[in-house]
């Protein structure tokens, strides 16, 4: 079915959210990445295969490739890998328990939160640095998808010029993007289809919040958890400790960052607003009285008022642009420590099991 990309930017646009970039496969649109000008949620959402959006006349639009992970080559091949193996999937599944988004849940955030986690492109054609990256990414979806296994959003990460997905199968995907500049960080995205975007378009922006609370609590809970396992493992290495210390110090830092950019930008918008205001009672005001004068008093006025606007957007793009710009850095942060810790927990308990082996010699 051919939708109309102009009646879908419109649809958007209501709810503040406008286009950024489209990703096609094989010049068919499947997925959107949105913005929402107000809060600063970003969404990529999924182009379900019955619907066809002729984007060819727009800009910021990138060709993906998808990525065959079904290879040997594919196989993981790091030294954790070769000398460890995979935790079970059910205990993987216990600390990555599911995110609930159901309505009953949105009053409340302690009870929203669950208690823990829930042409194809060959890998050789792909750097080894690059393709390190994207084993690791590829194993932390496979347990992220636990925390969206029964819900209708699911999660994305971009890192460079890759985009890796928990498709609406619940399984990961691999995607290449051409042409695309995409810098080193890790960006989680939430992820939709269309369909369900239409379904859930009123409570779409408090669900993305909620979600990305809801991974970060689940973060939080499984580092004190692999603190303890350390604890437990380890009598040395001090050292986790001090990085701990500073990871939350960090952390800390960046989210009150936020809060202090997003009330600044709450208290623009609301200048905007006002400013508007003011701008149209003005007008009312002089249109009413009608004549050249009043034509030119109230053009003198509104250009004031203009020349407002223009340095209140101003300040809103830089401070939009340090939103993102944190976030960017937050996330990266909090998915990099996840991977280190969950990778150096499986190391460690090799170890040990190894040297407890000796005993039986």
């Amino acid at each position: 079915m051919r939708l109309s990309l102009s009646k879908l930017e419109k649809f958007l646009s209501s709810r503040d959210f406008i286009v950024k970039s489209f990703f096609t496969i094989e010049n068919k649109c499947v997925f959107i990445e949105v913005i929402n000008i107000n809060t600063t949620n970003t969404l990529l959402i999924y182009v379900n295969d019955e619907y066809e959006l002729d984007v060819s006349n727009k800009q910021d639009v990138f060709k993906l490739q998808l990525i065959d992970i079904n290879t040997e080559e594919f196989e993981d091949d790091t030294i954790k890998d070769k000398y460890t193996t995979e935790p079970d999937q059910k205990d993987i599944e216990k600390d990555y328990e599911e995110i609930d988004i159901s309505e009953n849940k949105r009053d409340n955030m302690e009870e929203f939160l669950e208690d823990n986690y829930k042409k194809e492109l060959s890998i050789r054609d792909i750097n080894s640095d690059d393709t390190i990256k994207l084993k690791e990414i590829s194993r932390q979806l496979k347990r992220m998808k636990f925390c969206v296994q029964t819900i209708k959003y699911k999660l994305s990460i971009i890192i460079k010029n890759y985009l890796c997905i928990i498709n609406i199968e619940n399984e990961i995907d691999l995607f290449q993007i051409k042409n695309y500049d995409g810098d080193e960080n890790r960006n989680l995205y939430i992820t939709i289809d269309l369909e369900s975007l239409y379904d859930n378009i009123n409570t779409v922006n408090f669900d993305i919040i909620n979600i990305r609370n809801g991974l970060y609590n689940i973060f939080d809970k499984n580092q004190k958890k692999h603190l303890v396992n350390f604890e437990k493992m380890m009598n040395e290495g001090q050292s986790i400790f001090v990085f701990i210390e500073k990871f939350i110090n960090k952390k800390t830092q960046y989210e009150n960052y936020l809060q202090k950019l997003y009330s600044m930008n709450d208290e623009i918008i609301q200048s905007e607003k006002n400013i508007q205001e003011k701008i149209n009672n003005i007008r009312e005001e002089y249109d009413s009285k009608g004549g050249i004068n009043s034509d030119i008093q109230k053009s003198h006025i509104i250009s004031k008022y203009d020349n407002e606007l223009i340095d209140i957007k101003n300040t809103k793009h830089k401070i939009i642009k340090n939103i993102f710009n944190i976030k960017s850095k937050l996330d990266d942060m909090v998915l990099y420590t996840d991977k280190v810790f969950f990778d150096n927990l499986v190391m460690i308990d090799a170890i040990i099991k190894n040297i407890n082996s000796l005993n039986s010699i």
